[in-house]
């Protein structure tokens, strides 16, 4: 895992993101034991029954029942969290639980954050001492909307359109679509967003570049990743596949780029199966050497253009050739859309024609 910059601050390790989640799972239990008996609440992460009101013994946490991270580790609320932290922290975009874009289970789950961080019900309960839930539901938070920033600082797709409770009760602004918000700078940046909109207000060469619209104050995503970059805290993306085996009903890529590295991790994988045909890159060379190609195994826009290749390549890697075919033109027409869009908006932002 490589970045640009050591200097982007992290304010809290995974191992309190981990305590976090079970605190927020410790919460979530007490709230199902209103809807159905205890036992069953306890079944939900692999324990006996307890004896039944002691979820309602405000004072303890899950500490007190021998609860650890490890017994809700593999619910969706974890698995997405975990997703989130590595991105929003370590720019390391993983395959954990799904991709994070719109409408997806990230989706849900910062919803829930959301939710949380106004709950009249968290407020009762901690008015009896116990778990810092509001911590933990600020911890998750932060880290679901910092990973959302990021997803928008790269021009990917987001999956929330946060629009926070702040401290004052008044609620932020959602996120913009196609900029950054104050809010989202102050996150990249792990700065407090006064000093981030002082920045903003500063002539000089280190200036936040902004604009107005509809009362709110933007930044573009170029002068935002720009500024970063100068102050030392842009933290690059690095993609890392964790499943053993690619599955591309559930995989979608970028661009181009990612869908080479899912291939040459797929790859590696095949190549370490005892029942493995022959040298799987072997034959993956002289698949491009039939097609008239340089006999190496790599991946253009000659490549997922090319749908005889791209079946050899599905067999040699065990997948679905059609599924393969259609998730290359997927990578390659958000390429090709990446271009377009820069294009469109290098066109905006440069001078008339017949300016000085």
């Amino acid at each position: 895992m490589t970045t640009t910059t050591t200097d982007f601050p992290i304010p809290f390790s995974r191992e309190q993101l981990r305590q976090d989640i079970l605190a927020i799972h410790w919460l979530q239990m007490r709230v199902t034991s209103l809807f159905a008996e205890d036992s069953r609440v306890w079944a939900l992460v692999g324990k006996p029954a307890e004896r039944d009101g002691l979820l309602w013994a405000l004072d303890l946490g899950p500490s007190a029942f021998e609860l650890t991270h490890e017994d809700v580790a593999s619910s969706v609320f974890a698995k997405a969290l975990e997703q989130q932290y590595d991105y929003a922290f370590h720019g390391v975009l993983t395959d954990l639980l799904e991709p994070m874009e719109y409408e997806t289970m990230h989706t849900w789950v910062a919803a829930h954050l959301l939710d949380l961080s106004v709950s009249r019900f968290v407020e009762e309960c901690e008015g009896y001492g116990g778990p810092d839930f509001s911590g933990a539901i600020q911890r998750c938070l932060h880290t679901s909307e910092l990973a959302n920033a990021r997803l928008a600082l790269e021009e990917r797709e987001t999956f929330s359109y946060f629009n926070s409770a702040r401290s004052d009760g008044k609620q932020d602004a959602a996120t913009a679509l196609d900029a950054l918000t104050i809010r989202q700078i102050a996150l990249l940046a792990g700065m407090e967003e006064m000093s981030v909109r002082t920045a903003a207000s500063r002539k000089g060469p280190t200036q936040l570049q902004t604009y107005k619209e509809d009362m709110r104050t933007l930044v573009r995503v170029d002068d935002a990743r720009a500024w970063l970059k100068a102050k030392g805290k842009y933290v690059s993306v690095t993609r890392r596949w964790l499943t053993e085996e690619l599955r591309l009903e559930k995989t979608r890529f970028a661009g181009v780029g990612e869908l080479y590295e899912a291939l040459r991790a797929q790859l590696a994988y095949i190549s370490n199966l005892p029942t493995a045909q022959g040298d799987p890159l072997k034959r993956l060379q002289a698949a491009f050497e039939d097609s008239g190609l340089e006999p190496a195994f790599v991946v253009n826009a000659e490549v997922t253009r090319n749908k005889a290749l791209l079946s050899k390549i599905a067999d040699v890697l065990s997948l679905p050739a059609d599924l393969l075919i259609l998730r290359a033109e997927q990578a390659q027409l958000n390429n090709d859309l990446w271009w377009v869009e820069k294009a469109i908006t290098d066109r905006m932002q440069a001078p008339p024609a017949n300016s000085p």
